[in-house]
C-alpha cells in the first residue's frame, strides 16, 4: 500500500516566504551569476530572452513592463516558485526578405543552376512585379512557395550565414545571389528593422514536502499498519482510503527494484526478514511511504500448482486456440498445429555462490555453504 507524501498547502506558503526574503537582496545583488548560482535549485546561470505570456497574466504583465534591474515575484509556474530579474534590454536586428531557391541538391548540375539564377536575377531586377511568379515557377523552397518566397522576420541567428548576410549586409530593397549547401539563392530585402528584447535571469525553487508533512503521513500510514493486520483487512482500507495496492510476484532475496517503487532498500531488506502474514512498518521510498504484507514464500523445489497455476493456464489456451484455428487453415503454409511442449520442473535461473556477498539471507558465517536458487529465495508480497 502506497501512501503518497506531496506538499501541502503550508508548505506552498513556507516556501513563498522564503522567495520573498530572497527578492531585496536579488535585486541589489553585485553578481547575478554568483547569487542565481549560489540560490536557485538548478544551480546554474543563464540570460535568457523573456517570451511574452510565459508567466501567468498579472506577472507577465510586470515582467514586460519592468525596468532594468526589476525583480518579478515570486510567482508559482507548475511547482516551482520564481524571481525573475529583468537583466537587459538589446537591441536584436531583424529581416524580412523574399527569395528564389534554384536547388544543387539531389545531382542537379551546380552550373546549370548559376546559369538560370543569373538569368533569374535579370529578369527581376528589371521588373520586380515578376518576383512571385518567378518562385511558383521556379523555386525549390516548398516551405515558401506558399507565400511567395517570403521569409517573415528572423534574427541573424535562424538562418545559415551566407543567406544572413545577405539579407542583413545588403539594403532595403537590394536584390543579390547567395550561394548556400542548399543551392544558389535569388534574395530581396524586403524591410530590417531592431527589435527590443527584453532578457531575463531566474532564480527557481520546486515546491517539496517539508519534514513536518513527512512526519504527517508516516503517523497516518503507521496507524494504518498497526490497525489492519491481515491481507483482507488491508486491502478493505486501502480501498476505502483510494490508496494503491500493487502486488509483486516473484520477490528475489537478491531484487534491487521494485516495480512501482523508487529507492525500495527499505522494502526490499524487510520483505528479506519478514514471515509469511507479516505486515511491516512504514517505509520510506522516495516521497512515499509504503505499508507491505508478506503473501507467501516459494520453498525449493518443484514449484506448487498454485505457484504455475496462471502460467500453465494461458499456455494450454494458446493451444487449444491454435488447435481450434488449424482446420480453417488448410491449404496455407500452417500444415498441422506445433505440437504440445512438455513441462518438466523449473530449474533455477541464477545463483550466488561460495562466500558471495550478494547472498542477504546468509550470515557471514553461513555464506560459505550457502547457495540461493531462484525458487528457494522468491517471494510474493503486496506493497
Amino acid at each position: 500500500m502506497l501512501f503518497p507524501v506531496k506538499a501541502s498547502d503550508r508548505d506552498r506558503d513556507a516556501l513563498r516566504t522564503e522567495m520573498m526574503d530572497l527578492r531585496a537582496a536579488f535585486e541589489s545583488a553585485a553578481d547575478d551569476s554568483v547569487f542565481v548560482v549560489a540560490n536557485s535549485s538548478t544551480r546554474s546561470y543563464a540570460k535568457a530572452p523573456y517570451t511574452d505570456g510565459a508567466a501567468d497574466a498579472e506577472n507577465d504583465e510586470l515582467i514586460r513592463n519592468a525596468e532594468v534591474g526589476a525583480v518579478v515575484g515570486p510567482y508559482l509556474e507548475g511547482e516551482n516558485w520564481k524571481l525573475v530579474k529583468v537583466k537587459e534590454l538589446a537591441d536584436v536586428p531583424e529581416a524580412r526578405v523574399r527569395h528564389i531557391l534554384l536547388s544543387t541538391q539531389k545531382e542537379k548540375a551546380e552550373d546549370e543552376q548559376k546559369r538560370r539564377a543569373d538569368s533569374l536575377l535579370a529578369v527581376v531586377k528589371k521588373d520586380r512585379s515578376k518576383f512571385e511568379s518567378m518562385v511558383t515557377k521556379f523555386s525549390d523552397d516548398p516551405g515558401s512557395v506558399s507565400n511567395g518566397g517570403v521569409y517573415e522576420w528572423f534574427d541573424k541567428q535562424r538562418m545559415v550565414p551566407e543567406f544572413t548576410a545577405a539579407s542583413f549586409d545588403q539594403k532595403v530593397g537590394a536584390i543579390t545571389i547567395c550561394k548556400t549547401s542548399f543551392g544558389f539563392h535569388i534574395v530581396e530585402v524586403l524591410g530590417q528593422r531592431n527589435r527590443q528584447e527584453r532578457r531575463i535571469v531566474t532564480v527557481d525553487r520546486p515546491v517539496k514536502p517539508s519534514g513536518a508533512t513527512f512526519k504527517s503521513v508516516y503517523k497516518e500510514a503507521n496507524e494504518f499498519s498497526l490497525t489492519n493486520k491481515t491481507l483482507e483487512t488491508l486491502r478493505k482500507a486501502a480501498e476505502e482510503k483510494g490508496l494503491q495496492v500493487t502486488t509483486v510476484d516473484d520477490f528475489r532475496a537478491d531484487s534491487r527494484f521494485v516495480q512501482g517503487l523508487q529507492q525500495p532498500a527499505g522494502v526490499i531488506g524487510w520483505v528479506n526478514r519478514a514471515k509469511v502474514g507479516d505486515v511491516s512498518d512504514p517505509k520510506e521510498s522516495g516521497e512515499n511511504y509504503v505499508v507491505a504484507v508478506l503473501k507467501a514464500i516459494k520453498e525449493e523445489g518443484p514449484p506448487s500448482l498454485d505457484d504455475v497455476r496462471d502460467a500453465f493456464t494461458k499456455e494450454v489456451a494458446k493451444e487449444k486456440k491454435a488447435e481450434a484455428t488449424w482446420p480453417s487453415c488448410k491449404g496455407n503454409r500452417i500444415s498441422q498445429p506445433r505440437p504440445r511442449r512438455s513441462v518438466g520442473v523449473w530449474k533455477p535461473r541464477t545463483t550466488c555462490s561460495t562466500m558471495s556477498s550478494a547472498c542477504p539471507v546468509a550470515t557471514p558465517s553461513t555464506r560459505s555453504s550457502v547457495r540461493c536458487s531462484l525458487w528457494g529465495m522468491a517471494r510474493r508480497a503486496c506493497l
